[in-house]
């Protein structure tokens, strides 16, 4: 790659880009002059095509895409270059390190066809099509919260002409929006995936199929608990808006609620808080965060020594997080130890019920005091689990 220019000339720091993620992308390694100069690229994209020749426009779209996920406004001489990006792409879309942010579903509904075939309302064709759907998914990347998202239902109803699109796209993908990771991680999360969703949920032309869908392939979907308990809460966040007499969207919906129900119900968490008798409602979706600190300690860490979170979840019901100088880090969420420096013997799934045991030998074998009476214990407004979990912290038949 050539020097890094120093000039504000348009035309040489696109080409400087251009030319890096080039051989970036031939060595298959991320390129090192966007992350040091985005800020001065982004600005410049809207008129690229005025100070690059068409050939270069198209490599741009092409590094803009896999670096991105995105591109920049078009004209609508420049759209079939960015079809022939995505063209030229689609073989590495999911390749994560190349393509990084692997966005499938987004770029799928902003073209309307990937390797896999074109979907049932045609390919865009226009730049004017593609930037009408680019509104939505920009309006999904507002918000840095499904919660928030859900909160602003009004916002994302107004986009509901493209919901028989969104529809298309989703099952097109069988609703798996992301690659699995080599570490087994899934964007379960994905804001412009459940932004997608929640467009389809308040139109009454599409809900009750997407609805369906989901609940047919649900043992298919990575992350199938979370992708149902998110669902679930969507739904629940647009019943309000459902016409009563759409008795087959409200039936599905007490299904999925059921279910998910049931689900929370058999975990760790939620066995235990009945056990303890601790006041929360059956359907209320509560956390408890415990923080200890070493008796020994002359300062208070900014972070605890020891910390417990717990919450009514199917596969992530808890989770166990130790961190001392000398001794290391240990972490365990429900039975899976996830780093071990300080050779503990692990809790081990189905025996949350003997965290205080396993609390006081383990520490003792490390030579370790947590008082319970100085723990920090978060339980959101029902303040009068703090006093039922430290008797049961500090039981007397506990170590």
């Amino acid at each position: 790659m050539k020097t890094e220019p120093m000039t504000t000339d348009p035309q040489d720091i696109l080409r400087t880009f251009i030319e890096d993620e080039s051989t970036a992308w031939a060595e298959r390694r991320q390129g090192k002059f966007w992350p040091r100069n985005h800020h001065r690229i982004t600005p410049l994209l809207r008129r690229a095509g005025t100070v690059l020749t068409p050939a270069e426009t198209g490599e741009l779209f092409f590094h803009l895409l896999h670096v991105t996920g995105g591109l920049p406004p078009m004209r609508e001489g420049e759209f079939p270059m960015a079809v022939a990006a995505y063209e030229r792409l689609l073989p590495d879309i999911d390749r994560l390190g190349i393509s990084q942010l692997a966005k499938r579903h987004e770029t799928l509904f902003l073209f309307g066809f990937d390797e896999m075939g074109v979907l049932p309302s045609g390919r865009v064709d226009s730049a004017k099509t593609f930037a009408a759907r680019r509104k939505l998914v920009e309006h999904s990347g507002k918000y840095t919260t499904l919660p928030a998202m859900r909160a602003k239902l009004d916002s994302f109803s107004a986009l509901g002409e493209h919901a028989p699109v969104i529809l298309e796209t989703l099952r097109h993908l069988s609703y798996i929006h992301a690659p699995i990771t080599i570490t087994g991680h899934y964007d379960v999360t994905n804001l412009q995936f459940w932004g997608m969703v929640l467009v389809v949920l308040l139109d009454d032309r599409t809900r009750v199929e997407l609805l369906r869908d989901m609940l047919e392939l649900a043992d298919a979907l990575p992350c199938r608990e979370d992708h149902m308990s998110i669902l679930n809460a969507t739904v629940a966040a647009v019943r309000s808006r459902v016409g009563a007499d759409e008795f087959e969207f409200h039936g599905l919906a007490d299904r999925l609620g059921a279910e998910c129900t049931v689900r929370r119900d058999a975990s760790e968490t939620a066995v235990l808080a009945r056990t303890l008798g601790l006041p929360f409602e059956a359907d209320e979706d509560w956390s408890i965060r415990i923080a200890l600190y070493e008796a020994g300690a002359t300062k208070r860490p900014v972070n605890p020594d020891l910390s417990i979170t717990m919450r009514p979840h199917p596969t992530r019901a808890w989770e166990i997080l130790l961190r001392y100088p000398g001794i290391g880090r240990y972490s365990e969420c429900d039975g899976k130890v996830y780093s071990n420096e300080a050779d503990l013997v692990p809790l081990g799934k189905g025996n949350l019920g003997r965290l205080p045991e396993w609390l006081k030998e383990e520490s003792a074998r490390l030579g370790l005091i947590f008082p319970i009476e100085a723990a920090q214990i978060s339980v959101g407004r029902k303040r009068s689990a703090i006093s039922i979990l430290k008797r049961w912290l500090d039981r007397p038949n506990a170590g």
